[in-house]
C-alpha cells in the first residue's frame, strides 16, 4: 500500500519539474492550470494514505480488544504490535515525508506567483514549504525583502518569518559528550547543562558552544532535567534513585532521594523525567528493565510527606513530562501524542497532534509554542495541537541519521535560541528561533 503511494507520487511530481512557472511569459491561465492539476492529485493521493490509515487504526482497535492475553486484552499481541508498527509507518510518510516532496514545486509556484504580482499566493506557497523546510534561507531572504505594497500583506510576510524561523547556527560538544541525554540553560545565566549517560556526567557550556568542563558530583546515568519556581536546575540521577538541585553556576544545592520517599511499595524507583508545577513535582519513574512506568507527585517542601500517584490510564508509553500554564502535559512514545492532564477528574486527554512522527521523546515550551522531537524530526506545535513545522535534522544539519534528543531554549543579546541534543553524533546543535 505504502510502496504503491510512494511510486504514484514519484510519477507525477517529476512530471511537474521541467515546467518553469517562474517565467514571467507564463500568464495567469497556464500558472492556474498548473497549480490546479497538481492540487488535484497531491489530494488524491493524500486522501487515500489518510483513509488506508483510518483503516490500520481501526484494525488496531480490533486486534487489541480480541487478541487474548492473560488478562485477556493483551495490548502486545503480536497482531497488535504489527498494525501499530504500519500505523507510525504510513502516519511518518504521509505527514513528514510526504510533503517535503513537495517543496520544489511549492517553491517553484511561488516564484511563478511572485512575479505575476500575486503576493497573497505566493506566501501562501511558501509557507506551504516552510511547514517542512523551516530553515530554507531563500524564503526568508524573500519575506524579510517583500516589496512595499499592501501593509497587511507586508505583515504577513514579516510574521511568518517570526513564525518558522529556525536558523542552523552549527554544533558544539563533539571533543566532550559521548552520550548527551538531556539539556537545560540556566536561569538568567548564559550557561547549559547537559547530561551524558555514557560518560555518567554533567558537563556545563556556554551558549557559544565552549565546554566548561564536567560538574564534580558524582551521576550514575543521569537523565532529564527539569526547572523549579525559583530557577534552579533539577537532575533525574537515574541510577542513584534521586534528585539533584543545581544553582545557575553548577554547584548542587540540594538531594532527595526518592527511596525514602517511595519506601517498599514500588518497583519503579528510577527516576526518567520530571516537571514542576507551583510547588509540586511530577516525577515519572521506571524499572530496570524500562517496561513498568510510574507517575507520582510530592510537594517540594516537604516530599516525604506528600506523596500522590497520577493515573496513567489509557496512555501507552507515558515519556517525557513538562509543566506549561498549570498543566501538565505528557509525551506518549508509542501513541505518537501529546496528553494533558485534567487534574479534576484526574485522567490523560490527547491534545490531538496530528501526524506527529514516532518516536516521541521530548519538549520545550518557548512564547507560548512547543517545540518537540519525535522521529528523525524537530516540531513546533500550537497548545491546541496544530503543527507549525516538522525539520528533518539531518537535512538541516547535513548529517546522516541525526538524532534529536531533549531541547531547551535561551535568550542572547541576538534574540531567542533553541539547542538541540543529538545523541547520534553526541553533539549539541544550536538555531535561532
Amino acid at each position: 500500500m505504502l510502496n504503491t503511494s510512494k511510486t504514484s507520487i514519484s510519477q507525477f511530481t517529476p512530471e511537474m519539474a521541467p515546467t518553469d512557472v517562474s517565467q514571467s511569459t507564463l500568464n495567469r491561465f497556464q500558472i492556474d492550470r498548473i497549480y490546479r492539476s497538481f492540487e488535484h492529485d497531491y489530494h488524491r493521493l493524500q486522501d487515500s494514505l489518510i483513509a488506508d490509515l483510518d483503516d490500520l487504526k481501526m484494525a488496531s482497535d480490533i486486534a487489541a480488544r480480541n487478541c487474548p492475553g492473560p488478562d485477556n486484552c493483551s495490548p502486545n499481541s503480536v497482531l497488535t504490535l504489527a498494525a501499530r508498527k504500519a500505523i507510525h509507518k504510513v502516519s511518518d510518510y504521509v505527514f513528514s515525508e510526504f510533503p517535503e516532496n513537495l517543496v520544489p514545486f511549492n517553491l517553484q509556484m511561488a516564484d511563478g506567483l511572485f512575479a505575476a504580482e500575486r503576493f497573497e499566493e505566493a506566501l501562501n506557497c511558501w509557507e506551504k514549504a516552510l511547514a517542512v523546510n523551516p530553515d530554507n534561507p531563500y524564503v526568508h531572504t524573500k519575506l524579510l525583502e517583500f516589496p512595499r505594497t499592501q501593509h497587511h500583506i507586508e505583515e504577513r510576510a514579516r510574521l511568518l518569518h517570526s513564525k518558522y524561523r529556525l536558523e542552523y547556527l552549527g554544533s558544539f560538544g563533539q571533543d566532550a559528550l559521548k552520550g548527551p541525554v538531556a539539556i537545560m540553560d540556566a536561569e538568567g545565566r548564559e550557561f547549559l547543562f547537559v547530561s551524558d549517560n555514557v560518560e555518567n556526567k554533567i558537563f556545563k557550556f556556554r551558549n557559544s558552544g565552549e565546554c566548561l568542563g564536567p560538574l564534580s558530583e558524582e551521576v550514575s546515568h543521569p537523565r532529564g532535567f527539569f526547572k523549579d519556581p525559583v530557577g534552579q536546575i533539577w537532575i533525574c540521577d537515574f541510577g542513584h534513585s534521586r534528585l539533584l538541585a543545581l544553582d545557575s553556576e553548577g554547584n548542587v544545592v540540594e538531594r532527595i532521594n526518592l527511596r525514602d520517599i517511595l519506601g517498599h511499595r514500588f518497583s519503579s524507583v528510577f527516576p526518567l523525567f520530571g516537571c514542576c508545577n507551583a510547588d509540586r513535582f511530577s516525577v515519572l519513574l521506571v524499572n530496570a528493565s524500562f517496561e513498568q512506568r510510574t507517575l507520582v507527585s510530592f510537594s517540594k517542601y516537604c516530599p516525604y510527606d506528600s506523596l500522590e500517584i497520577i493515573s496513567t490510564k489509557g496512555l501507552q508509553m507515558p515519556n517525557f513530562l513538562a509543566s506549561h500554564d498549570h498543566q501538565l502535559y505528557l509525551c506518549d512514545w508509542e501513541q505518537c501524542d501529546l496528553f494533558i492532564y485534567d487534574s479534576r477528574r484526574r485522567v490523560f486527554h490527547p491534545v490531538g497532534c496530528n501526524g506527529m512522527p514516532r518516536p516521541l521523546r521530548w519538549l520545550v515550551v518557548s512564547d507560548g509554542a512547543f517545540f518537540l522531537t519525535a522521529g528523525a524530526y524537530i516540531l513546533k506545535v500550537l497548545p491546541d495541537g496544530q503543527t507549525v513545522f516538522r525539520a528533518n535534522l539531518a537535512h538541516i544539519s547535513g548529517l546522516r541519521s541525526a538524532i534529536p534528543f531533549d531541547l531547551t531554549t535561551s535568550v542572547s543579546a541576538t534574540g531567542p535560541l533553541l539547542f538541540v541534543v543529538d545523541y547520534s553524533h553526541a553533539c549539541i546543535h544550536k538555531f535561532a528561533i
